[in-house]
């Protein structure tokens, strides 16, 4: 298999480190408890248990159904209680309530471990303004105080983009397989499909550049020439690109899954293939698609344009049915003379995203109007990207600017807040992430009232306000694995499940064993605590795709996933037979040849000609693109204006190259084969010739010697 280098765009920078502590929801073993000063010398003493004290401390033993030993005596005149073993903080604060209850005791709680409240580790954190506080003329989502209540589990949000980049360093192992939903074109004067065929389960972003020939003939469409976006990569990285892992950048919720919906491809998509993706994205069922195993809670439409059609309009209602909030970017229409929002943010059931800029004020393109219902970053984003003005050359990291970027600072924040209470339904969900956030900085220009929403978005806040329901395990680490062979089962290690008590099982997308035993079953169930759990799922049928296992203990979710080897894009060697004899300036075309020894999509170019997918089924076209395993394709190209000349084009398909080879018959006016005929002619001409002089003599007059 050929193997590719992966490059990162920016170099690392180092970070800061903050010295203040935090409380994170981390198991205990120990509780603190206040006695009062009368009662204190016969409950607990200084140094160890009175004789009264032991009676006392096996009342809260009774009381908390657990063996308590005195630790030892606080400066403050409380006392430090242990619990036989660590236990999830849930179930402490509980213990802590019911010591709290007894007589003489003035409060008592859960002994929580603290931590530095450091940025994460990863080296591009310093330039990501919009994850931090509000502060010093900075206005960003303070995702570190949001991430002292939850930093993410494996909630599921679908992104509807250009598709992505799976081999991305910071987003491997947190990709679910998703689908290609844009339609090829019949006429094939543009590929907008860009990826040598139609819909399938393949949504990796092939590149959706944009060329001055290309944009010329598509000047009616609005195309414009354009190096490839990695639009979806980059959306993708807002919300959940891997985090604290010493590379590249952080995401909001880095525990959320992406389902990746290709909806866009060459010059954006069509909102026939846009609302199908959406639909598909929250699970709603379809006879002619492949049921979607990972029905997304959350859906992203960085995209718009235009005024909210009826198709599209549908597809959110049929989603918002399914109790998925869809976050829509308001649109870049702000300094123009139509600046409020464009569909989907101008549809009715979504969240509508405004941008601001690091100072808090609207970003001057940024859409507004009374559809808008919260303004985000969205200026100078940092996250994932592709590299390659064209076709995909490496991974790396870039900035962006627009409403597209804010969507996703609101969909990374719901992924948090359905992390800490995945009880939430859409309503409440939309109501959490509206009703808690920072208001507007003095001289914030948004003209009108409410164009901009009801504030800055604030994770903190949001997440604040959100009780934690508790009935989760300690989260559950299961290590995604690469490289594997397509179609082959992966299972995960084991992992032990340390929890309260027994919690509900249920999962996406394959199968678990408790015990790991070998026996696996997709049928919801129940594990107790300190069991074993083992994943396990078929890996992808596609190279370089993922395959993975969505579990949920209770009200904890958690993903194991596997990756599968790198593509082959270089085909067998392949040859267009010559034809000679051609006309002069005739229009030949070749014999068609399949594209044998690939397995994905691999990157044609033409010199010297055209070339064709299907052979003319797909049109013509000298633009590069791509064909698909087993694809067909052909060239033509027009005969030299002159006899005997031999013109040549030179088709490449993944760096194999081939030539498809005419050369027009020679001679003047008939070129060099003659015709039958000329052939006969050319054969009774002397028999001719004779003839006619015979019958010349034959009439000459006699003369005299």
């Amino acid at each position: 298999m050929k193997r590719y280098r992966k490059t990162l765009g920016i170099a690392a920078l180092a970070f800061a480190c903050l010295g203040i502590a935090t409380a994170q929801a981390t198991p205990t073993d120990r509780i603190i408890i206040k006695v009062s000063e009368t009662m204190r010398p016969a409950v607990l003493a200084d140094g160890g248990p009175t004789p009264r004290a032991r009676e006392r401390l096996a009342a809260l033993s009774t009381v908390v159904g657990q063996d308590v030993s005195w630790q030892r005596a606080m400066s403050g005149g409380a006392d430090v209680v242990r619990l036989p073993r660590t236990m999830p903080l849930e179930q402490v604060q509980a213990m802590a309530a019911a010591m709290a209850a007894l007589p003489g005791v003035d409060y008592a709680e859960p002994d929580v471990r603290l931590f530095p409240l450091q940025v994460p580790d990863d080296p591009l954190y310093a330039q990501q303004w919009h994850l931090k506080p509000v502060g010093a003329g900075t206005y960003g989502i303070d995702a570190e105080g949001a991430w002292g209540l939850s930093v993410g589990d494996a909630v599921t949000v679908a992104v509807v983009d250009t598709g992505i980049r799976f081999l991305h360093p910071d987003l491997v192992g947190k990709v679910l397989p998703g689908y290609d939903f844009v339609d090829e074109d019949p006429e094939g004067v543009f590929f907008t499909a860009n990826d040598g065929d139609g819909r399938d389960g393949n949504a990796t972003d092939p590149g959706d550049w944009i060329t001055a020939s290309e944009a010329e003939a598509l000047s009616e469409f609005g195309c414009r020439e354009a190096r490839s976006s990695w639009h979806g990569t980059h959306v993708a990285g807002v919300i959940a690109a891997a985090t604290d892992n010493a590379q590249g950048v952080a995401g909001i919720s880095r525990g959320a899954m992406i389902l990746p919906v290709r909806g866009l491809g060459k010059c954006g998509g069509y909102t026939s293939d846009i609302a199908d993706g959406i639909r598909w994205a929250a699970g709603v069922p379809d006879a002619a698609l492949p049921a979607n195993p990972h029905p997304a809670r959350i859906i992203n439409l960085s995209l718009g344009g235009g005024s909210c059609a009826m198709t599209l309009q549908n597809a959110i209602h049929a989603a918002n049915g399914r109790d998925a909030l869809v976050v829509a970017a308001a649109g870049n229409t702000g300094d123009t003379d139509s600046p409020a929002p464009v569909a989907p943010g101008s549809c009715g059931g979504v969240l509508t995203v405004a941008a601001s800029k690091q100072d808090g004020t609207r970003a001057a393109y940024s859409s507004y109007g009374t559809a808008v219902d919260i303004t985000a970053p969205g200026n100078e984003i940092l996250a994932t990207a592709g590299l390659g003005d064209d076709y995909p050359t490496g991974h790396g990291y870039g900035f962006k600017s627009g409403t597209s970027m804010s969507a996703p600072m609101v969909s990374g924040v719901a992924a948090l807040l359905l992390s800490r209470n995945p009880g939430l339904n859409r309503q409440t969900l939309f109501e959490r992430i509206v009703d808690n956030v920072t208001a507007f900085p003095v001289g914030f220009d948004c003209p009108g009232v409410d164009a901009c929403g009801s504030g800055l978005l604030n994770a903190a806040l949001a997440l604040g306000a959100t009780a934690d329901p508790g009935g989760r395990p300690t989260p559950l680490a299961f290590a995604s694995v690469e490289g594997v062979e397509a179609n082959v089962l992966q299972v995960s290690t084991d992992v032990v499940v340390d929890s309260a008590g027994t919690l509900d099982l249920s999962v996406e997308g394959g199968e678990y064993s408790i015990g790991c035993n070998g026996v696996f079953t997709a049928v919801d169930g129940s594990i107790e605590n300190g069991e074993d759990l083992c994943l396990r799922h078929l890996s992808a049928p596609r190279p370089e795709h993922p395959a993975a296992t969505v579990v949920r203990l209770g009200n904890h979710r958690s993903a194991f996933v596997s990756l599968t080897g790198f593509s082959d894009t270089q085909p067998e060697s392949f040859s267009f037979a010559p034809q000679d004899q051609t006309g002069v300036s005739e229009t030949v075309i070749s014999s068609s040849v399949a594209m044998e020894g690939i397995d994905a999509p691999a990157p044609v170019m033409v010199s010297g000609g055209e070339y064709s997918l299907g052979c003319g089924i797909s049109g013509f076209t000298t633009e590069p693109g791509y064909v698909a395993p087993g694809g067909t394709i052909c060239v033509r190209h027009q005969a030299a204006s002159s006899f005997a000349t031999r013109t040549v084009t030179t088709l490449t398909v993944g760096g194999v190259s081939a030539d498809f080879a005419s050369t027009t018959r020679t001679g003047g006016g008939g070129g060099g084969s003659l015709s039958p005929g000329l052939l006969l002619l050319g054969l009774i001409y002397p028999w001719l010739r004779r003839v006619r002089r015979h019958r010349v003599a034959s009439s000459r007059p006699v003369r005299a010697p």
